[in-house]
């Protein structure tokens, strides 16, 4: 049973699209099980179609309170794990979504400029500190893109700045097994922090602010 004196995780990954059928940001939460779930107090797992819609469907029904949410996306590229520091609000890509539309060098919030950024009041710098004692190779990103991982990321953050964006690579770079220990051994550390107020707490009330505050 959950204790729901403490946070609660909402876990997501995208699902197939071109020529990805198996990626690993929904093979991870997926995999997990009933006993981890219980144990680090997962409350939602969700994989999402590589759509708009299916971001902004996830987003109006996951509950926020006392939450940290974590999505994961797949970076073809990457060598290593990679944290994301900020989110822009813009939507601007070339590829199809997995509906075949394309949106191209459009606001995400109508009311405020293009490429404004927002951050996570996870203090993002010590987690990643903490996973490269733990020996993983993870690095800090102010590129998180403008396809759907960004626009995931910007609207989760102003529902709830408690969330955190990770990248990862294919398994062919960084196998499955290393890959699950590196989620669960994040979740854990993300716990620890928000459970004894090791959060950045002048943030925590200042959600009217973060159009204000720069990734430096």
């Amino acid at each position: 049973m959950q204790n729901n004196n403490f946070k609660h995780i909402n876990l997501s990954g995208f699902g197939e699209w071109g020529k990805t059928e198996r990626n690993p940001s929904a093979l991870l939460i997926q995999q997990l099980s009933q006993q981890q779930k219980q144990e680090l107090n997962i409350q939602s797992i969700q994989v999402l179609k590589v759509t708009k819609e299916a971001c902004d469907e996830y987003l109006s029904q996951i509950d926020n309170k006392n939450a940290i949410n974590i999505h994961i996306g797949l970076f073809n590229e990457l060598q290593n794990f990679q944290l994301e520091i900020c989110a822009y609000n813009k939507l601007d890509y070339e590829l199809s979504d997995f509906n075949g539309c394309k949106i191209r060098r459009v606001k995400i919030d109508q009311e405020i400029d293009m490429d404004e950024q927002i951050k996570s009041t996870l203090n993002i710098t010590q987690i990643i500190s903490q996973l490269q004692q733990l020996g993983y190779q993870v690095n800090k990103s102010y590129n998180p893109g403008r396809f759907l991982c960004n626009y995931l990321y910007y609207q989760s953050l102003k529902q709830n700045p408690q969330t955190i964006f990770i990248h990862v690579p294919q398994y062919q770079t960084i196998s499955e097994e290393q890959q699950m220990k590196f989620l669960l051994d994040l979740i854990q550390i993300l716990l620890k922090i928000s459970n004894t107020n090791d959060i950045q707490k002048s943030n925590w009330n200042q959600t009217e602010n973060y159009y204000s505050q720069k990734c430096d």
